[in-house]
């Protein structure tokens, strides 16, 4: 994603949540070969979509998947967490 190429994943694990299906790439159920299959397909086939899912995947990487936010938003929890202990 950070690269710009739009995923397709399974809603299996944490895949889906870093996946908005249809805007930042494609998400099939596990199992499901001929959906997969149907999703490779789309995105072979369609090159201003795929073009347009990898921008929004790269965006959305950057936005909301990055190591710094990840970082302050973790610390933030701490010390929420310790300041709700102690006062």
């Amino acid at each position: 994603m950070v690269y710009g190429v739009p995923p397709i994943v399974t809603t299996a694990g944490g895949s889906p949540e870093l996946v908005a299906d249809g805007e930042s790439g494609l998400v099939v159920q596990p199992g499901d070969a001929q959906a997969l299959a149907e999703a490779i397909l789309k995105l072979h086939r369609d090159e201003a979509l795929r073009t347009r899912m990898g921008q929004c995947a790269r965006e959305r990487i950057r936005k909301h998947f990055n190591t710094r936010t990840t970082v302050e938003r973790t610390l933030a929890l701490y010390r929420g967490l310790v300041a709700s202990r102690d006062g």
